[in-house]
């Protein structure tokens, strides 16, 4: 994807949910490069960061001296590495953080309900919204009024002439 893309992508994403443009490009990148690199993070490989297609990476050459390659371990030694030395232990981290991440996104926040009965059948109630659940199938019904009749939704089809 080309950056114009995911520029006018941010941009509809600031404007319909009312974010910063400037904190949504900030985030989106943060997880772009902490997925990349670890996601593609090799011991055995240099452990310095280049970038690619504006992307921070582990740079792709075996280790020689010490964890880097020949290029990066005379920068290292300079103290002038461009983009950085892979942490170690921030990988571990970020892999933990990854983990709780993807776990978050499959979990659904409950719903606070009451069992009821109506007319001999049993019901999950939400006291929030009034809303009235089959005990069973746990599927939405319709919402109770104030004297405990349940109130369906129907679609009705209107034929225009």
């Amino acid at each position: 994807m080309s950056k114009k893309q995911i520029k006018s992508i941010l941009i509809y994403i600031s404007d319909k949910y009312n974010i910063p443009y400037n904190s949504l490009e900030l985030e989106i990148n943060n997880i772009l490069s902490n997925s990349e690199s670890i996601s593609n993070y090799n011991k055995c490989k240099c452990h310095a960061y280049i970038m690619v297609n504006d992307i921070k990476v582990q740079c792709s050459r075996s280790k020689k001296d010490d964890d880097f390659c020949l290029t990066h371990y005379k920068q290292y030694i300079k103290n002038t590495l461009k983009y950085g030395k892979i942490d170690k232990n921030n990988i571990n981290k970020n892999k933990n953080k990854i983990q709780n991440i993807k776990e978050k996104e499959n979990y659904k926040n409950p719903v606070n309900v009451e069992y009821i009965s109506v007319n001999n059948t049993d019901y999950l109630f939400n006291p929030e919204n009034n809303y009235v659940y089959d005990f069973d199938t746990h599927r939405k019904i319709g919402k109770l009024d104030n004297d405990l009749n349940i109130i369906k939704k129907s679609k009705i089809k209107i034929n225009k002439a």
